[in-house]
């Protein structure tokens, strides 16, 4: 119904709409981060399915927002951190791969996708994404071997470890 709405209006309208889904975006954004912060992260994958859906929608009427697809691509990353802790790293690492497809310039979602891999068991795969990437500074400022120890911290503080975690961390200590 709501892409029907949209399908009448004019172009500056259309925008306006597009600029309040990356607001609902982030509202839900916001909503999955309060969420994870309370260990609710299956209620916080809920909340990213839901903002992925609208936004996918709008990017299928509108394909020529480069914005909207940067927008899916970091829900599609937000994704695979909060599937990582509800313990299903191969969601984690399907929601990793369909954000990179979409936008591979978000490297911190090659962390996403790289610790999928290394809880699922494919060291070799998970080892390469962590070696190839580990001295890019990403946007925080941080360099990417550094959030990789961030995050493995936060997986083991709620219960989620895999012996080569260990092995991760000596090679990126290198």
């Amino acid at each position: 119904m709501v892409l029907q709405t949209i399908a009448g209006l004019s172009r500056p309208t259309v925008r306006r709409l597009l600029l309040m889904a990356g607001a609902i975006d982030n509202t839900c954004l916001a909503c999955e981060y309060a969420k994870a912060a309370a260990k609710e992260y299956e209620v916080a994958v809920q909340y990213m399915e839901r903002a992925i859906a609208v936004s996918e929608a709008l990017a299928k009427r509108y394909p020529e927002t480069a914005l909207v697809r940067q927008e899916i691509a970091n829900l599609y990353g937000q994704l695979a951190h909060c599937e990582l802790f509800c313990k299903r790293p191969r969601r984690a690492i399907a929601a990793a791969r369909t954000a990179l497809e979409l936008d591979a310039s978000q490297v911190w979602v090659k962390a996403m996708l790289a610790h999928g891999l290394l809880l699922a068991g494919q060291f070799e795969e998970a080892k390469n994404l962590y070696l190839e990437n580990r001295s890019v500074q990403l946007g925080s400022g941080q360099s990417f071997a550094h959030v990789v120890f961030l995050n493995f911290g936060e997986l083991r503080a709620n219960g989620i470890s895999h012996p080569d975690m260990g092995r991760i961390e000596k090679l990126l200590s290198k």
